[in-house]
């Protein structure tokens, strides 16, 4: 009896470490446990020590993985729960891919770094020279399903294969293969997953300070326009009083969402802010060195005089004083708008400067032409005295001759 037990025991152990051979795959279903990852049918070019150190190297570098390792899919077929028969080939890819995919002990092996299932299958087809696999959700989300086998992750099977037939080393470099670049995805991802926390924390903290920095601008504009509101022409202007109530409303606002973590909304709200607030510090800052630009300005077009004959010219004063006068008028009142005639009398200026001197050229041009059309004429004459000298002496000549 206890020989029985003993031999009953050892056959279980040679089994369990070195691969458990089956008939026909839908073997493999009924038998599947987690602890054991190698299965074989027929008979293949292997050493029972081969199969026991690949057994073992499993054991210890995949023991989410599964592999087949069939001398032919001859006599195979299966019959799927929905009453469709398959065979052969077909019938070991579908019983292992479907059928073992929803065995409740493959389908509860998860993946420690991403909790999802990581189940995986490897068979290879000796006589006919396939590999088939298939990956469980952890491997489908990382793009290392069985849609990218084929052409791609197929490749350490088929190098292993081409040189020499090496079954073991096909499984051992497609197993390492497939996990080595599911451990770089899934730790990728978590990086990046860090990178965001990281991220997020960091704009957190600078968008609190970016509040406080446009409430201190808001403190400093508040200063700027002190003066415009104790000015009775210049106290209602739109320039002396900024939004300093939608301002600091949309900034508690700001501050309520960082709070809540709502850091994304908190940011458009507070740039947005920021950028009104620094147009509007920038607008009083003009309208205070703008007072000596309307001066130089008023005295520029003061100095100017009509260019004779220039009536284009003209027009282009006339615009720039009446744009000038409008300005003064609005920025008087401390309205930004004058900075709109302002600009539009500074451009008349420069089109009246490139008139005077466009006429200037055309004065000079008709005075050069007048000075060379007498030169002509005086030429002409001295030619005409000179061709009425020579004819005389001719003439002398010819009458003392005869």
């Amino acid at each position: 009896m206890i020989r029985f037990v003993f031999l009953i025991t050892y056959v279980f152990l040679v089994a369990l470490v070195s691969g458990r051979e089956v008939n026909h795959t839908p073997e493999v279903l009924k038998i599947w446990n987690k602890e054991q990852h190698l299965y074989t049918k027929g008979s293949l070019p292997l050493s029972e020590a081969s199969l026991v150190q690949l057994e073992g190297w499993l054991d210890r570098n995949a023991k989410n993985w599964t592999i087949v390792l069939l001398r032919n899919a001859r006599g195979e077929s299966w019959t799927n729960p929905q009453g469709r028969s398959y065979s052969g080939m077909d019938a070991v890819e579908n019983l292992l891919g479907r059928g073992l995919g929803n065995h409740p002990g493959f389908s509860s092996q998860l993946s420690s770094g991403t909790e999802l299932r990581n189940g995986a299958v490897f068979v290879l087809f000796l006589e006919e020279r396939k590999f088939s696999y298939f990956g469980s959700d952890a491997y489908d989300k990382y793009g290392l399903g069985e849609s990218n086998w084929r052409g791609n992750l197929d490749a350490p099977a088929i190098r292993a294969m081409r040189g020499g037939g090496r079954i073991i080393d096909a499984v051992k470099d497609t197993v390492t293969s497939i996990d080595r670049k599911l451990t770089s995805a899934v730790e990728r991802e978590r990086l990046q997953a860090t990178q965001r926390v990281q991220a997020k924390a960091y704009a957190l903290k600078a968008t609190y300070a970016r509040v406080e920095r446009v409430r201190e601008n808001i403190e400093l504009l508040n200063e700027e326009v002190k003066p415009m509101l104790k000015n009775s022409a210049t106290k209602q202007g739109d320039l002396a009083r900024p939004e300093f109530k939608y301002w600091a409303s949309s900034l508690e606002n700001a501050k309520s969402a960082l709070d809540l973590k709502n850091v994304e909304y908190a940011q458009r709200l507070t740039k947005k802010i920021q950028r009104e607030v620094a147009g509007h510090r920038e607008k009083v800052q003009d309208w205070y060195s703008d007072a000596n630009v309307l001066a130089e300005l008023s005295q520029a077009l003061a100095e100017t005089n009509r260019v004779e004959s220039n009536d284009v010219g003209s027009q282009f004063r006339a615009e720039a004083l009446s744009q000038l006068a409008t300005a003064q008028k609005e920025y008087g009142v401390a309205n930004s708008v004058y900075t709109t005639h302002l600009q539009a009398a500074q451009a008349s200026l420069r089109s009246l400067a490139r008139s005077n001197t466009l006429a200037k050229h055309d004065l000079a041009m008709r005075v050069k032409k007048q000075a060379d059309e007498a030169r002509l004429k005086r030429q002409a004459r001295i030619a005409i005295l000179v061709s009425l000298g020579a004819t005389f002496l001719f003439i002398t000549i010819y009458s003392y001759r005869r």
